[in-house]
């Protein structure tokens, strides 16, 4: 029960923030980010996690817009460990 309460918190939060956001402002936020020769993101802990998780998310999305490039590219194999050299 608390995880479930805990979810629609959650999901009513990002949905009352997402409709904060204009259409525009996020369609110009997108396109300055294309245009962008370089994005910095920096933090640590929890929210350094979160912020390297937004930046795969997003070049994923800028650099593959095609749906289906992006389901092949979460399910393409995970690279082999290395071997431990002796």
């Amino acid at each position: 029960m608390f995880i479930k309460r805990t979810i629609n918190t959650i999901a009513s939060e990002v949905s009352e923030g997402l409709h904060r956001v204009k259409t525009e402002e996020g369609i110009n936020l997108a396109g300055e980010l294309q245009k962008a020769n370089r994005i910095f993101v920096a933090d640590t802990g929890r929210s350094g996690f979160i912020g390297k998780i937004f930046l795969m998310r997003m070049i994923c999305c800028l650099f593959y817009p095609d749906p289906e490039a992006q389901v092949r590219l979460r399910t393409l194999p995970k690279r082999p460990k290395q071997l431990k050299r002796k």
